[in-house]
Formats: C-alpha cells, structure tokens, sequence
C-alpha cells in the first residue's frame, strides 16, 4: 500500500513507470501495460554476475560480507536494460534490498537522481523480531534474525550513501539513522480519504487485521486470543474478537491447544474486501510489541471512523496524542481495560474517531504526501 501511495504522489509531479521486480516468487517474462514493467528475476548465476560486473556493486558485496536474503535477486541486471534504453530525471527505489536496482543508473554519466526509500530500519526491525522469537522460546529462529539484522546494516550503512536522498515512513526511525550520520527524512504512509463510515452498533466487535504468518502480528494475536480478550469477555461476556489475515490457520491450531482460550473469536483468514471488516467492528485493537514504520492499519481504521486502543509501538511515528486520537496502553489488562472503557463511553469514542480521521486528513492523506514528495523533488540537486 505504500508502493501504491508513492505511485500516485510521484504522478502528480510527472510522467512516471512502475518497475516491479517479483523478489517473492519467479517470473517467465517481462510485462508492460500503462507504464508498470514486470521484469524477470534473474538466475542467481547471473544476479551475482551483475553484482560484480560494476564497481558499487563490488564495494556493496566488500562492504557487507554477503547480501541480504532478497537483495540477491533484486540484482543489478533487472534494470540493466532500462537503464540503457532510457533516461529517467528520478528513479525512486522502494525498499533497501532493491538498492541493487538502482545500480545501472549510478553508472551512467547524466542527470539521474537517485532516491532510496527504505521504509522502516530493516535491521532495527529483525532485531525486535530476534526478541520476540525468544519470548516464544523459538532460539534458532531468534539466532537466525540476529544475523540477518547484522547483514542488513551493514548492506545499509554502505547502499545509503549512493543516493541523493533517504527516506523512510516514521520520523522516529530518521532520526535514529541521522544519528547513525545517515541523512534521512520521514515521508509518513498516506490513505485515500473517503466518505466516512457510520458506527458500529452493538455488541463489542474487537478488529485485528494483518497478516499473521508476520511474528509481530502472530505475537498480537496471541495476545488478543489468549489474554486481552478473555479479560474483556468477564465485563462484557457478548464480546467477541474478528481475526482476519493470512496465515491464521496454523495459530488457530496453536490456540486450540486450550478449548478456552478461542472462546469468542471469529477466525476469518484472509479477507478479499477489508471494508466489510471494518463495518462490522466496533473498536480497533493493535497490541504489537515491535515493527517498523508507520502503521498504515492505524491510518485505516483512523480513516474509516473507527476507535483504537494500542499499543506505543503500534503508533510509533505517527502523531497520536493518546486519549485524543487513540487509547494507548502496554500491559494486557489496560488493553482489555480501554476496550471496555470505550464500549461504554460513545461520546469518547465519537471525539476520538473525529479527532483521527482529521489527523489523517491534514497529515496522513495522499494529498498530503503528494505535497510532500512535490517538495522532495524540487529539492533535489539539479531538479529544475
């Protein structure tokens, strides 16, 4: 969804083309249709070949010992042909592992300028992933992330400094590169402002949507199965939990384990259209304990007129006041707490909502983000 956000915003400033480069699954051939290229990926013969064949992606191989798990495919030789056929005035790469694909512009010899636009701290992240793995007694998969983290801050420290500018979507996480000495800047995530939804009525209905094969949500989830909701079902015993995502079936049999503890949750797997979610959910609930980020589900439910109770980290760089925008709380029971509050407070929840969804409207909306990147890419070096 962000990709999707970045996209409009940079088409209002010119004639853009989406590259997707399918670092997830395997491709047969390149495809074109309304300025979105396809490309291939390529055999890991030939992306280590593309790696060596110039000589940052030699420095970038030197510097970080090996790459990053999906950076070995999203190689320089994706966009070779590209670059060559084409001059761009701006490439915009999506994500630090597709830095290798921003290489063949770096070569040439013209006015190209370069962004990189990371997202969230990748390392920080999988470092908070290492943790959580060890909360839940999984030691190998704990070792595993906390050496993935080291390869990708290495991959980072030295891939940053090739482009003209960083960005990533939480003013939190530039701060921290900035003092690491890499300059960055926060271009929040931004959703379409709509009509606004009508609230829910009835029974509480606690929302948590996302996709559950991520350990920050699988973590979530747990929580809310086995310890937040079952304290909210003591005060309000007709309350129940909508659990929406991929990956829901393996942590459905993990909860099972203990017949009371799925006692009041709908286990949807994945769901095509969210808006019906959100029409029947009443309250918004993000216990996540790490990630990275700015939390485009906290935007959605913002946008759509729905309360949340959260977390801190859940909210980490976006401007929620808490008790304005959203109720935040850590523990279990002042998760559960807040959820009960707003099931009987409607004037909160109402000023709540209204307050949020005009939050996104001034900070969190494309709108907003277009003006933002319009500003970047004047300020860029040579942009005229």
């Amino acid at each position: 969804m962000r990709a999707h956000a970045l996209l409009q915003a940079l088409a209002g400033c010119s004639t853009t083309m989406a590259v997707v480069v399918p670092v997830a699954e395997t491709g047969s051939s390149v495809k074109s249709d309304n300025n979105i290229l396809r490309v291939d990926l390529p055999s890991p013969a030939a992306a280590a070949a593309s790696w060596l064949s110039c000589a940052q992606g030699r420095n970038l191989l030197a510097a970080s010992h090996e790459l990053p798990h999906r950076a070995r495919l999203a190689a320089p030789v994706c966009t070779s042909a590209l670059a060559a056929a084409q001059h761009f005035d701006l490439v915009y790469v999506l994500r630090l592992y597709l830095a290798g694909t921003a290489l063949p512009f770096l070569a040439q010899e013209n006015t190209t300028r370069l962004i990189l636009d990371i997202d969230e701290d990748d390392a920080a992240v999988t470092r908070q992933l290492a943790c959580l793995f060890e909360q839940h007694g999984e030691h190998q998969a704990a070792h595993n992330s906390r050496a993935q983290a080291a390869v990708q801050e290495r991959f980072a420290t030295a891939a940053l400094t090739l482009f003209d500018q960083v960005a990533c979507a939480s003013e939190v996480e530039a701060a921290a590169l900035n003092m690491r000495g890499i300059p960055a800047l926060a271009l929040p995530n931004a959703v379409t402002v709509r009509q606004q939804a009508h609230a829910a009525a009835g029974a509480p209905r606690v929302l948590f949507l996302g996709n559950l094969n991520y350990q920050p949500n699988r973590d979530a989830a747990l929580r809310l199965v086995n310890k937040i909701l079952p304290a909210v079902r003591r005060k309000i015993p007709d309350a129940r939990l909508l659990l929406a995502g991929s990956g829901g079936e393996s942590l459905r049999e993990a909860c099972c384990s203990d017949h009371n503890s799925n006692n009041g949750v709908d286990w949807l797997g994945y769901v095509e259209n969210v808006d019906t979610l959100y029409d029947r959910a009443t309250v918004i609930v993000a216990p996540l304990r790490a990630g990275g980020g700015s939390r485009l589900k906290i935007l959605e439910a913002f946008e759509r007129g729905r309360p949340v109770v959260a977390t801190h980290k859940a909210v980490e760089g976006l401007a929620v006041t808490d008790g304005r925008h959203a109720l935040l709380a850590e523990s279990d029971g002042d998760l559960a707490d807040a959820v009960i509050r707003l099931a009987g407070d409607a004037a909160l929840a109402s000023s709540m909502t209204s307050a949020a969804r005009q939050l996104v409207i001034d900070l969190y909306s494309i709108e907003a983000l277009s003006r933002r990147v319009n500003s970047i890419v004047k300020s860029l070096p040579g942009a005229t």
